[in-house]
């Protein structure tokens, strides 16, 4: 069986085509924006991700910053309070020093004051065997009236050395017999 054509049925087959590939074309628009989309979807989404990173880079070289300038504080803060301390020991030991500097200088006052005591209470006394110039049973020469019963009480009154012929001068207080007692 032969087909027949008409030319309305031409034109409707041609116009069919027309139809589908129309159809065809506006598919493929509708294909390619729809890919277009999915692109642009994708790149502001990688674009988000990429800001994301980004902040986030920010965010952490921030706190590093932070920690670096805490960790700065931190030391400054620990060295002003070594500081401090040396500086407080430093004055302890210096009050210290000056507390028992005192204290020597006291036991020294306290000392001289007790020899000085001690040279009052021996006095030199008047002996009336030695008034007038006479010898003493030593056989030595008493060179006057004084008496001092050691080179500390002679010290004390001021009268070191004593030379013989000089009141208060005795051969017991002349070790070497030179005649300078007390030297």
């Amino acid at each position: 069986m032969p087909t027949s054509s008409t030319p309305a049925a031409e034109t409707s087959a041609s116009e069919c085509q027309q139809n589908i590939a129309a159809f065809a074309a506006v598919g493929e628009d509708d294909e390619d924006k729809a890919r277009a989309q999915r692109a642009a979807l994708a790149a502001a989404a990688l674009k988000e991700q990429q800001e994301k990173a980004a902040a986030s880079r920010s965010a952490a070289a921030e706190a590093t910053l932070k920690a670096a300038a805490a960790a700065e504080a931190n030391r400054q803060a620990e060295a002003s309070a070594k500081a401090e301390a040396a500086r407080k020991a430093e004055a302890a030991r210096k009050a210290e020093a000056s507390q028992k500097a005192e204290a020597a200088r006291r036991a020294e006052a306290a000392r001289k004051a007790a020899i000085n005591a001690r040279a009052k209470a021996a006095t030199p006394t008047k002996i009336s065997s030695f008034v007038g110039g006479g010898t003493s049973s030593s056989g030595t020469s008493g060179g006057g009236s004084a008496y001092y019963p050691n080179c500390s009480a002679v010290r004390a009154a001021g009268k070191a050395p004593i030379y013989r012929g000089q009141p208060g001068y005795s051969g017991k207080l002349d070790r070497d017999g030179d005649g300078v007692a007390c030297e």
